[in-house]
């Protein structure tokens, strides 16, 4: 059956790369400098500020109402979006050093400006500030170590919890607060400075990944670093995501240059800075299991790199393995947001039970939707680790963080990036639908850090999950998801 015309033109018009003259790349570039600098000046005074905030050039500018603040926000956004598509790689080649320059220029102001969409920035200068006071993140809380503008500063909902991060970025926290004194804004800046070195790791992983064509790479670093999620959650927000990602994949880069030890190392550091980055580590295992006769050596000295690295960080750090401890790592699962499709699904079922006269405790469903999910997660995870070869391993990888994410007890928007990211290096990074993810994951909280899915919003967002899920197994799309491969 043939596709309507209306609907051939709209699909070509998405799946069809741009062309443009350099004036044309300039003009967009431009718009979205433009964008990123009002998204920043509007929303200052509805952005993440520190609390007090009289002392910081952060606050309200233009004495803008509330509503004016968000509308000029998200016209601004839209902007940053519009010419962030119009410079998908098209038919003529871009430079990667004029894709660097676009990306300096639209993640400057929001460097320098109020956090947006997210106070985790804060949380890292507290462990930082803890540190610097000798206390132990793993075991004292912002709330029994702190006071003052750094402890108000915290998102409330982190106040009494110990840091999950691992020793290498809490080692960094504490340099960056060092350095910028007891200035609240000098030390978010200053921890934001130390996550370009996870954009700077990132876009060189990314290039090595993609040698091979440098137009893979073009379309890499367009997904990866340039979209409005990357954009907010490295520049603005400055979470520590970026770091284990840029350590992640450039470990995996050279383990797929056959520099095993030296992407070994970068792993374990990428291990030392958020756990996650284990199953990257998981993933290159099974490659050396699927690569030839890889000597069993070969596979126990990787292992030894991996565990040998975080060890010695931990150790040097001097905080021990608290961060690896249930305490630590129950902290993310904590707060059980709406935006968590589980946690969105079970508040939608609650409901339909209490319509139905079979009122049920939240807290109890939650529990055994949670647990359901979790056995699909390890089944949908040994499904992507059969069969990973040469051929396929990053994209099994990028998919199991994705499946981990969406399948997670809570979710924040930044996190779909790990995934995304990592499938920015295979062929899947043409796919509009992950361009999709990038814009859509950037509206889930609004720009003072709070979550844009609330109250009574799981009656519309749960029965689209559903029904998105449901469609998803009809037409076999997991089938379709591991038959893909890395390269065209």
């Amino acid at each position: 059956m043939r596709k309507p015309f209306v609907l051939t033109r709209m699909t070509s018009a998405l799946t069809r790369p741009t062309a443009g003259s350099l004036g044309r790349y300039w003009w967009w570039t431009a718009l979205g400098t433009l964008a990123t600098l009002t998204m920043v000046t509007t929303g200052a005074h509805i952005a993440a500020l520190p609390v007090p905030d009289t002392d910081f050039w952060w606050r309200g500018y233009g004495g803008l109402t509330y509503l004016e603040s968000h509308a000029l926000f998200y016209a601004a956004f839209a902007a940053l979006t519009l010419a962030w598509w119009s410079l998908r790689p098209g038919d003529a080649p871009t430079p990667l050093r004029r894709i660097a320059t676009t990306w300096s220029l639209w993640a400057t102001p929001l460097f320098l400006g109020a956090p947006l969409a997210s106070r985790d920035i804060y949380s890292y200068v507290a462990v930082g500030r803890l540190a610097g006071l000798g206390a132990n993140p793993y075991v004292t809380s912002a709330y029994h170590g702190l006071t003052g503008d750094t402890l108000s500063s915290v998102a409330f909902i982190w106040r009494g919890t110990i840091t999950p991060y691992g020793p290498l970025f809490i080692a960094l926290c504490h340099a960056a607060t060092a350095l910028a004194g007891s200035s609240e804004g000098a030390a978010v800046l200053v921890v934001r400075g130390s996550e370009l070195l996870g954009v700077a790791l990132l876009a060189l992983g990314l290039r090595l990944l993609t040698a091979t064509s440098p137009r893979r790479t073009e379309w890499a670093w367009w997904l990866a670093l340039l979209g409005p999620a990357p954009l907010l959650a490295y520049a603005s927000s400055g979470h520590n995501d970026v770091l284990m990602l840029g350590l992640l994949v450039s470990g995996c880069a050279f383990v797929q240059r056959r520099r095993w030890y030296l992407g070994a190392a970068l792993l374990g550091l990428a291990v030392a800075v958020k756990l996650t980055a284990a199953l990257g580590v998981v993933a290159v295992l099974l490659l050396l299991r699927s690569v030839g006769r890889t000597p069993w050596r070969r596979l126990v000295a990787v292992i030894g790199i991996v565990v040998a690295t975080v060890v010695l960080i931990a150790v040097a750090v001097g905080d021990g393995f608290g961060w690896m401890s249930w305490r630590a790592l129950h902290v993310p699962v904590l707060i059980h947001t709406e935006i968590t499709p589980v946690t969105n699904v079970a508040h939608f079922l609650r409901q339909i039970l209490a319509w139905c006269g079979l009122p049920l405790a939240f807290s109890h469903l939650l529990r055994y939707v949670n647990d359901a999910a979790l056995l699909v997660e390890v089944a949908g995870l040994l499904w992507l680790a059969r069969g990973v070869n040469g051929d396929n391993w990053r994209t099994r990888l990028g998919l199991a963080l994705l499946l981990v994410v969406f399948l997670g007890p809570t979710v924040w928007p930044w996190y779909f990036l790990w995934g995304i990211t990592v499938l920015a290096s295979t062929a899947a990074v043409r796919r509009p639908v992950f361009a999709a993810i990038s814009v859509v994951t950037a509206l889930l909280v609004g720009p003072g850090g709070t979550m844009m899915i609330g109250g009574n919003g799981f009656l519309v967002t749960a029965p689209v999950l559903v029904a998105l899920t449901w469609f998803a197994a009809r037409r076999g799309v997991m089938n379709s998801l591991v038959a893909w491969r890395d390269e065209d």
